[in-house]
Parts: structure tokens; C-alpha cells; sequence
């Protein structure tokens, strides 16, 4: 006596017909379903059932289809799902694409009505020869018609323009076969092989041997008229047209994306802000903006107008409970747009004819939704333009990185210590050739690290480097670097102590200060020798000069100096040099 079935195969009939426990049945049926969700493979399969005019649907794990499927077996017009889902059959819901497929409906063609599935899959072989296709992986008779099927490895949604291309063009050559060209879409449930068609009692059977399991690029590369390659160099070449013609491209996606694919990048984002904000359903207020953007994203994906109606349904349903009326009302003005674009219809735009479908910029999408900088960060196509210079910084730097450039922090630490150390060795007499040898630089870079330098006079050297600040006018001279420095500063007089803010760190603050302070002396220069004719006073001393500056600094032992010009009240000049 046959056991129950356990509870998980959901609600098929328990009833143990001769059908079902035919094990031919349940070998075709575990056979069909292994090789299209091969064990490891990610996400759920919906299996689908027709009981009279009542449509049952449910999602099973990958990993419990071998306990499902025998289940199944048998039965009369059960389906199963060609791709991987995150739970329901929707493409807003899919996981993983792992099947091309052509549902070839050669009964609907007089001339082949009447004819074996055997013998309309050798015409069909033939047929994609010619076109030079590559030959499907499966073919199943379906009862009064022929799949054909061309397994791959496992890809995400995020290729489905790609993948939507194929299918046109395997669909173009086999249309002369009855290619019905509404069961292209990627939620498409194709029979199980194992059951029935009860509207012949025909058995869904294969009728070919395995074939090749591809890998996708390769695959989409012996379909497609174009690779990868040669649409890159077309686009480069549409570029260089668009740039003279810039209403036209103004009508086109970013470079790097199609239309499909820039608005598939850009459902995920709004699923990923639907689950950041709201974990779900969407509140009152936020519905009619999230949904309509939604729907253009899926005007831009799905495969037909009935497959865009059936996918904004379920997405109205699940993301904002709309009723079939709210949902009728509300998306109309996409449906209208789909509608035209399916006739061959287009609209003029900047004076350009262009798909009469919606088209948004990002800046217009994060305005309606008000996305914040923080939800962007989780994001990959709806980014401001401030966010994607953020992230081409980084790839730069990762990049450069990865090429073994130095940080910029790591590259001047090195930059200070060559320069102080081709000055050292230039004071000592070196010539640059023997700086650059003793250095390993070239003679060249030795050059530009001494194109500051000015034998005999400190107070002139400009301060470029870490904390290599030269004299200019009075300097207080600290070996030891800067916590030394701080702390001879502490131990004179307040009076002759440089004034706060001053010490350096920086090559670029010590030039600013070096500048700063020269700025100061002129002031004070041309204070001195012309001042308002109310004011003007007979000091008796001039501004020192820079040589004097420099003899009364040495003779000070290094000592802060007080200028003498009597316009000035304070210590000057207050700069700090390391040794």
C-alpha cells in the first residue's frame, strides 16, 4: 500500500491513480525538473496546477523538489517554472534566470497541424541551423505543440536585457513554426513532462536526448547579432554622434546601460528603498509615487503588455493593497504608453521620435521620493551626482592602489624627506648629480627639489615640505621636532612667544604662513615709509633689511626678534623651524 504524501506538496490530490504511481511518469517528471533546477541552485520553484477553470500556484525550495515532483507526476496540466524566484512568480520577485525557451504552438499553422512533434523539431533544427543558432538543450511535446528549451548557467535578474534580447531572436526565427510570442516572459510556466494536456489527453514527454548546458555570455553570443564587444564600440560610435546631435541623446540611457537594464538596476533600488523605509507595505501618501515609478521600471522589462498588467497586479496587491480599480485607475497612463510602444507607435520628444514610454532622470526620481544621502549609499543606479563622484574617487583609489601607488599622505612624507635631504646635501656642497645618486633619484626630480633652494640666505627659503619651515626674518630655531618645539616656546618670555596658531605641520600651511607673513611686513614697511600726513612720524630706522634681518636673527642665537621700525608692536616675524 502506497504512503500518504507528506503535507508540504501543498494541495495536490493525495489519490494514488494508476497514472501517478506510474514510475515512467515520475522519471520523465524528476528528469525535467532536475535539469531545469539542478540541486544547488538558489531560490524557489513555483509548480502550477489547472483543476477545471481554478488555477492553483505554489513556491518550493530548490532542495524540495525531489519529494514534490513525484507528487506531481501524472496529473493533468501541471506546470513548473523555468526560473528561480525569491518566493512569487513575479519578475519583481526573481532570483535567477536559468532557461531560453520558445513555446512553438505549430498546431495554430495549417501546414503543420497535423504533424508528429518528432517531425516539427527536425524542421526546427534545420531551421535554427540555418539561422545559425546554436540547438536547443531540450525539446518537449507538450501535448499539441513543442517547447525548446536551451539551459544555462544561473544569472541574476539584473541580466534580463540581455536575456529578453535572446529570447526575441530565438522567438524571430522560429515564428514561422507558431512561436507564440506572449509566453516569452521570464515568470512563464511551461507543462512538466510526466503529466497530461487534458485537452488531448496527450502526454508532456521529452523527445530529444540532452543536450549542451551553456555558459550565458556564451550563449547570448551565438544569438545575438552583436557581442559584447562590437556593442561597445557601437555605442562608443553613437556617442561621438549623439555629441553633435544632443537631443538625441539626451532620449538615451547613461553610458553602460540600456534602457532595460538601467531600469531594472532601478526597480531593485526601489525595492531596496521600499524595504529600508517601510520593511514592505507602503503607507498611505507614499503608494501612487513608489507604484508609478515602479510600473515605468517594468515597462522597460516585461516582455508584453499582458505580462506588464499581470506583474504591476501582483506588485499593486503585495506593495500598496490596491484593489483591481485602484490599480486599473492609478497605472492607466502606463498601460496606454505600453500599448502604443507594442503598435509600433512613437512620440516626439526635443524633435526627436522616441519610445512613447516613461523615461525619468535619477535627480527627478530622489526629488519625488525624497531620498535621503544615507538610503543612496545603499543604492547602485538611483545615486545622485554628488554620490557617483564619491564612488569614482574611490574606484580611483582602489585602482591606483591596486597598481602600487603610494597614498598621497605615504607619497609626501617621502617628498618631504628627499627635499630636506637634497638641501642638506646641496649646503654641503654636493652637485646634483652626486645628490641624485646618493638620493637614487634621477637628476631631474633633484633638480625640482632644489629649485627653492638659495645658498646663504634661510629667510628666503619657502617652506614646502611636513614640517620643514625655513626662516624668514626672525625664526625660532628647535631641534627635535614639534613637541620639542612646543616646549621651548613655553619657556620664553609670553612676549616673545610666536603668536598662537602658528606652528607648522603642513608644507601647504607652512606656505601659507610664509606668504601671510610677508604680506605683514610689507604692510608694515609701507606703514612706516608712508604714513598719513596727520600721522607721519620720523622713526629714525628703516625696515631692516632681509640680510639684516638674518644677522640680528643669528646673533640672537636664534631668539624671536623685535622689530625696531616702531609700526610694529608685535614679534616678528613668529615661525617655527624644525631641524
Amino acid at each position: 500500500m502506497h504512503n500518504a504524501a507528506p503535507s508540504r506538496r501543498g494541495f495536490y490530490a493525495e489519490t494514488d491513480s494508476p497514472a501517478r504511481l506510474n514510475p515512467k511518469f515520475r522519471e520523465a517528471a524528476s528528469d525535467h525538473a532536475g535539469m531545469l533546477h539542478p540541486e544547488g541552485c538558489r531560490g524557489r520553484v513555483v509548480i502550477a496546477h489547472k483543476d477545471g477553470e481554478r488555477w492553483k500556484q505554489r513556491s518550493y525550495e530548490v532542495s524540495d523538489l525531489p519529494e514534490i515532483i513525484p507528487a506531481v507526476a501524472g496529473l493533468e496540466d501541471a506546470y513548473i517554472s523555468q526560473q528561480r524566484f525569491y518566493f512569487k512568480r513575479t519578475i519583481t520577485q526573481l532570483l535567477q534566470l536559468g532557461a531560453l525557451f520558445v513555446d512553438v504552438d505549430f498546431h495554430t499553422v495549417p501546414e503543420l497541424a497535423g504533424m508528429d512533434a518528432r517531425g516539427v523539431l527536425e524542421d526546427v533544427l534545420v531551421a535554427l541551423e540555418r539561422a545559425r543558432m546554436p540547438a536547443p538543450t531540450m525539446a518537449i511535446a507538450s501535448g499539441r505543440g513543442l517547447y525548446v528549451i536551451w539551459l544555462h548557467g544561473a544569472i541574476p535578474r539584473a541580466a534580463i536585457g540581455r536575456w529578453n534580447a535572446c529570447q526575441k531572436e530565438l522567438w524571430r526565427v522560429l515564428k514561422p513554426f507558431g512561436a507564440d510570442r506572449g509566453a516569452l516572459d521570464a515568470a512563464r510556466v511551461l507543462r512538466l513532462a510526466g503529466t497530461r494536456n487534458s485537452k488531448n489527453g496527450a502526454v508532456v514527454e521529452q523527445i530529444a536526448p540532452p543536450g549542451e548546458v551553456w555558459n550565458f555570455d556564451d550563449l547570448a553570443e551565438e544569438i545575438l547579432p552583436y557581442t559584447r564587444e562590437e556593442l561597445y564600440d557601437l555605442r562608443i560610435q553613437r556617442a561621438a554622434r549623439d555629441a553633435r546631435m544632443p537631443s538625441k541623446s539626451l532620449a538615451r540611457p547613461p553610458q553602460g546601460f540600456t534602457q532595460a537594464t538601467l531600469w531594472e538596476g532601478r526597480l531593485a533600488d526601489l525595492q531596496k528603498l521600499r524595504a529600508l523605509r517601510w520593511f514592505g507595505e507602503l503607507p498611505e501618501g507614499q503608494r501612487d509615487d513608489w507604484m508609478f515609478l515602479a510600473g515605468v521600471a517594468m515597462s522597460w522589462i516585461a516582455d508584453s503588455p499582458e505580462s506588464l498588467k499581470n506583474e504591476l497586479w501582483e506588485l499593486s496587491k503585495e506593495a500598496a493593497s490596491w484593489n483591481d480599480r485602484d490599480h486599473q485607475s492609478r497605472l492607466q497612463a502606463i498601460f496606454k504608453r505600453v500599448h502604443m510602444n507594442a503598435r509600433g507607435e512613437t512620440v516626439e520628444w526635443n524633435g526627436v521620435e522616441v519610445d512613447p514610454r516613461y523615461r525619468f532622470k535619477n535627480e527627478t526620481i530622489i526629488e519625488r521620493l525624497e531620498i535621503e544621502d544615507w538610503e543612496m549609499e545603499e543604492m547602485s543606479v538611483i545615486i545622485s551626482s554628488d554620490e557617483a563622484r564619491k564612488r569614482h574617487r574611490e574606484r580611483e583609489r582602489q585602482r591606483r592602489r591596486a597598481a602600487g601607488m603610494k597614498e598621497r599622505s605615504e607619497y609626501l612624507g617621502i617628498a618631504s624627506h628627499n627635499h630636506g635631504e637634497a638641501h642638506r646635501l646641496r649646503s654641503e656642497g654636493l652637485t646634483q648629480k652626486q645628490i641624485a645618486d646618493n638620493l637614487e633619484l634621477s637628476e631631474r626630480w633633484v633638480r625640482k627639489l632644489l629649485s627653492d633652494y638659495v645658498p646663504n640666505a634661510p629667510e628666503q627659503s619657502v617652506p614646502l615640505y611636513g614640517g620643514a619651515a625655513y626662516p624668514v626674518g626672525g625664526v625660532v630655531e628647535v631641534r627635535g621636532g614639534e613637541n620639542a618645539a612646543k616646549s621651548e616656546l613655553k619657556s620664553l618670555p609670553r612676549g616673545e612667544r610666536p603668536a598662537a596658531g602658528k606652528m607648522l605641520s603642513t608644507g601647504e600651511q607652512a606656505e601659507k604662513l610664509v606668504k601671510e607673513s610677508r604680506a605683514e611686513q610689507n604692510a608694515a614697511k609701507s606703514k612706516v615709509e608712508n604714513p598719513p600726513s596727520q600721522e607721519r612720524r620720523d622713526t629714525g630706522e628703516s625696515v631692516p633689511s632681509g640680510e639684516a634681518m638674518r644677522q640680528r636673527w643669528e646673533e640672537s642665537d636664534g631668539h624671536p626678534l623685535t622689530c625696531t621700525c616702531g609700526a610694529c608692536s608685535a614679534t616678528t616675524p613668529s615661525y617655527v623651524r624644525y631641524a
